[in-house]
This record gives C-alpha cells, structure tokens and sequence, in this order.
C-alpha cells in the first residue's frame, strides 16, 4: 500500500493519542475521576470525528435491554442514526439503539481486563440472540469492548502484547459460554487492536464446503492481535497503527447492517496489521439445531464480504 493521506492521518491520531496521555498523566493524582473524564472524552472526539456523523457519540450511560433491566455503565456509546434525539440525553440507552459500547482506560491493567469480560456477560444478555444464519448466532449484534491510551507493562524486557494475549485468554476461557459472548475489541493505542474472530470451517480440507454430518463442522474464535513488532522478518506493516486498525474493524463492523458504509470502509481496510491468535474450538451445539441442519446443504461461501453465509471472520 504507498503513503498516503489517509496513513498520515491516523499516524497523527496516534501521536495526539500519546500526548493527551502524557498530559492527563501529569495530573491524575491530583484528581483520578477527572483524568478518567478526560481520557474518555479523548476518545468520544476521536469516534466523533471519524465515523459518520448520522452515528451519535455519548458518554457515561448505561444499557437498557427490552425487559428493563440495565447493565454496569459504559464510558462511551455509539447511537444508531435511528435512535430519538429525545433519549439521547436519558443516560439509560436502548440496547436496540446502540450500535458499540467501549470501557476506557488511561492506563491499561490486568485487571481491567477481567472487568471487561464481567461486564460483558453482564451486557450481552441485554440484548436478544437472533439465529438463522451463522453471522446471527455467532456474533452480537452491539459491539463490546476496551480503549486504552497506554498500559502498565513498561520496564524494560516487558511484553505487553504476550501479556494481552494470555490475560485475553484466560479471560475468555474462564468467562465465556458461547462465541458471541466475546468482548469485540481490545485497542491500546501505542501497543495495538485485537479484535474477536469466529469462523466456521470443513473439519477436513479435502471435504471442501461439504457438511455432510456434524464431525465436519468446526468452529473455532479467537484475538486477532495487530500490533508493533519488532524489525526483521516479521516486521509489521510501516503504515500499521493501532488507531488505524481500530477504525478499519469498526467500519468493517458497523458495515454488516449499514451498506452505505461498505465502499467507503475498504478505504481503511489496509490499515490493520498482522500479528498473533490461538485459537478456541467450540463444539457443535452451540449452533441451533435448525442451522446445523441448513448447514449440511452446502450452503456456505469463501471469500465473500458481507454475506451472513460466508465461513466469517464475524
């Protein structure tokens, strides 16, 4: 991909990332909810300036599901452009409205990671489960997850990344139940984005796309982690960060229900990296029995963006 203005800006999102973080820091012990305050609205402008404006940015609210019952509040929300200008200011927001959910944090701990998850599974079940296709049963349809300006990893011979990763793991493995319980993201802006893969695969290679029995079908998640690496052979991409990343999976996202955001979301899709995932397998019944049948039509597709019937990444 050659230099262009689109990589420049999303290079200077990052160095404006880096410096609010320097500057909060300066003062956070003098007020630690302020500097939170600050570090949340740090982000709310970043969304604000960079998704449609149709998409509303708020921030402290809590979610509602449609039984009434309210999960933990969340530091910044996305609103659907359907949702009334009436409620935007209830701090009490309609799962059915809210398009992305984000934790923030200043400096990214262990722990927080654990409360991502806590209050995930706190989330998700505010919001209905559609089945039908394995885009529907595999994914939720509100976006979940964690911004960070920087982490607590920092003496020298640190591996944030190998920490994320492993925390990542043992959170899920410790917390969720069903692949689309799973946090989406994960961004700290001067380390990197890992965001939530699953995918449906032939168990065998040789079978193709034919699911003839249910011992073919599998179903793997993961952390797609795109982060800085070091030089050498698998030195990351040079027009890589993870601001960038960010914003090219929350277009990709919000482009499964919003097809006027399509064209316009291949633009950043160069701008994710590569790096690292273990995989999780799941088995076949966390599926509804009505797709595992459709499936053993041969029904799934490689290769196809935006089809609810491709073998993902969801």
């Amino acid at each position: 991909m050659p230099e262009n203005d689109l990589v420049t800006f999303m290079r200077r999102l990052t160095a404006e990332q880096q410096q609010e973080y320097r500057r909060i820091q300066e003062r956070v012990a003098e007020d630690p909810g302020t500097a939170g305050d600050q570090g949340e609205e740090n982000w709310a402008t970043l969304l604000r300036n960079w998704l449609p404006q149709a998409y509303r940015v708020v921030t402290k609210g809590r979610l509602l599901g449609p039984d009434g019952s309210a999960g933990p509040q969340v530091d910044v929300l996305v609103l659907s452009p359907a949702y009334p200008q009436y409620l935007v200011d209830k701090k009490l927001y309609l799962t059915g409205g809210v398009v992305a959910a984000f934790e923030c944090k200043l400096t990214l701990r262990k722990f927080h990671l654990d409360e991502l998850f806590k209050n995930c599974m706190s989330i998700r079940p505010l919001i209905k489960r559609t089945t039908g296709t394995p885009l529907a049963e595999l994914r939720s349809p509100l976006i979940y997850g964690l911004l960070a300006h920087s982490h607590e990893w920092k003496s020298v011979g640190s591996t944030p990344e190998a920490n994320i990763n492993r925390t990542l793991g043992r959170c899920d493995a410790d917390a969720t139940k069903h692949p689309s319980d799973m946090p989406d993201v994960v961004c700290v802006s001067d380390v990197g984005l890992w965001d939530a893969w699953r995918m449906i695969f032939p168990a065998r290679p040789d079978s193709g796309f034919q699911f003839p029995n249910e011992s073919n079908v599998e179903i793997r998640s993961m952390y797609m982690s795109h982060v800085y690496l070091p030089s050498g052979p698998n030195k990351q991409y040079p027009y890589f960060t993870p601001i960038g990343s960010l914003l090219s999976t929350l277009y990709r996202r919000i482009s499964w229900v919003d097809p006027t955001m399509r064209d316009f979301s291949r633009h950043f899709d160069s701008l994710g990296g590569f790096g690292s995932a273990v995989d999780r397998h799941w088995p076949i019944h966390v599926l509804s029995g009505p797709l595992r049948r459709t499936l053993k039509n041969n029904v799934l597709k490689s290769g196809v963006w935006f089809d609810e019937w491709s073998m993902g990444p969801y």
